[in-house]
């Protein structure tokens, strides 16, 4: 994982407007982000997703009438009013459910298949718990292209050493 996990991490507070949550992913490229507390930077305490954006969002008019007022928060249907991009935060529409984070030691293929299983684009990867069972340090992500990346990489690697022992006629 420390191979492909990106270190550099665009990292969204807790109480940061999802406006500029929006705007930060956007401009990053980024389909999702993890939410870090307001008072310690490095635990992560969410993921904020594009889809998430736009599921609660009460500026994004429904595609289809019937459907114009699900909600899903945590992948569960969500009751309430449809949130404000100026007015509500990431708190407001991270998932927290099921926030699953890798350790730098795990091997791409767990990550893959923890991806694979619980529907997720990206992991946060964090240290071991500290002493207290608190959660450690977030060092980085990996994403399912990182993971693609590096999978694309090895499979070359193995055709190419395939191709320098054929005999060339």
């Amino acid at each position: 994982m420390r191979d492909v996990m990106h270190k550099d991490v665009l990292a969204l507070r807790r109480d940061t407007p999802l406006y500029l949550c929006a705007l930060r992913m956007l401009s990053s490229g980024l389909h999702s982000a993890p939410v870090v507390d307001e008072h310690n930077e490095t635990i992560c305490v969410g993921v904020l997703s594009q889809t998430d954006l736009l599921s609660l969002s009460s500026e994004v008019p429904a595609a289809q009438p019937d459907l114009a007022r699900l909600q899903y928060r945590n992948g569960e249907p969500r009751e309430g009013p449809l949130l404000s991009m100026h007015d509500s935060t990431a708190n407001d529409a991270m998932s927290t459910i099921n926030l699953i984070t890798v350790r730098p030691d795990l091997p791409i293929s767990e990550a893959a298949k923890l991806m694979l299983q619980h529907g997720v684009h990206m992991l946060p990867v964090t240290r071991e718990d500290d002493a207290n069972g608190k959660s450690g340090a977030m060092v980085g992500v990996v994403t399912r292209t990182d993971i693609l990346h590096a999978v694309l990489a090895r499979a070359s690697d193995t055709w190419a050493a395939g191709l320098q022992n054929c005999p060339v006629e």
